[in-house]
């Protein structure tokens, strides 16, 4: 109990003084990647990430609607259901949808791991002078 209470009373002493390192990583990682580099004043790092977030969506929205439109070419072999999808996809071996998203995954943990360690260290400086 005693810690619980002793969380409690730091916790807005510890949100002041490492600002940075809990807001970017969460802009990061519930906004967008890139958003914390760019909180993070690192706007060359925090563009590019907005850049290949952009282009790996992109790039899964084009493999969704190519899958998509293999369904809807073969209506008498793929239904729009669990089963008929599921049927489609491995028929169809959609490896550049699955690259696209466990690419945007990498980069996505790599963004928000980013922001966190140059936030801590953002916020130590601050808090140094």
């Amino acid at each position: 109990m005693p810690q619980v209470l002793l969380t409690l009373v730091l916790a807005p002493y510890i949100f002041i003084c490492m600002r940075k390192a809990l807001v970017s990583p969460l802009a990061s990682g519930l906004v967008i990647p890139g958003l914390g580099q760019v909180l993070n004043h690192h706007l060359k790092k925090g563009l590019a990430l907005l850049v290949i977030t952009l282009g790996l969506f992109v790039a899964f929205l084009v493999q969704l609607y190519a899958i998509i439109n293999f369904m809807i070419q073969h209506p008498q072999l793929y239904r729009f259901d669990p089963e008929g999808i599921t049927k489609a996809l491995a028929d169809y071996h959609p490896i550049g949808l699955f690259v696209s998203i466990f690419s945007f995954v990498a980069v996505w943990i790599y963004s928000v791991a980013d922001a966190l360690i140059y936030g801590i260290k953002i916020d130590r400086e601050e808090n140094k002078v």
